[in-house]
């Protein structure tokens, strides 16, 4: 599935066959698929892509993804953070959930997605981790003000 050269076709096939694993109760071979698939989006220059990223993705290849690619790349995200949380890795988990937010935020491209529930796991999936405080939290609620804000 790597080999195709195409990325939006392999995190494709990344996703669906992720997703068996994971039916199968096989989430670490589920998320070592997902970070290879989503290594395919992290290429570049490491120093200047280091610097200029939005969840580990470099700018430019954000600036350059059309809504497909786009869609994918945060499903990618998303079921990499679904694996987590079932191999009892909820602080990664949350990271996973906080980057594809911030990919939706920020790429050009979010606003040609269609789908909006896509942002829906991601929500879930914070919720889920601040009620078992795996994002720190104070008692005003800051975190949470600051997502919706």
């Amino acid at each position: 599935w790597r080999d195709s050269g195409e990325s939006g076709k392999a995190s494709q096939m990344a996703l669906v066959i992720g997703r068996r694993f994971e039916e199968n109760g096989l989430s670490q071979n589920s998320l070592d698929l997902y970070e290879q698939a989503l290594a395919m989006y992290q290429v570049g220059d490491e120093l200047e892509d280091c610097i200029e990223s939005i969840g580990g993705i470099p700018q430019r290849v954000l600036a350059g993804m059309n809504h497909v690619d786009l869609q994918n790349l945060v499903k990618l995200q998303i079921e990499s953070a679904m694996s987590l949380a079932n191999l009892n890795q909820g602080a990664k988990s949350a990271v996973f959930y906080q980057d594809a937010f911030d990919i939706m935020q920020e790429a050009p491209a979010a606003h040609e997605v269609e789908d909006k529930t896509l942002m829906f796991p991601i929500f879930s999936g914070w919720f889920l981790a601040l009620r078992s405080r795996h994002i720190e939290d104070d008692e005003y609620g800051s975190y949470e003000q600051s997502v919706i804000a």
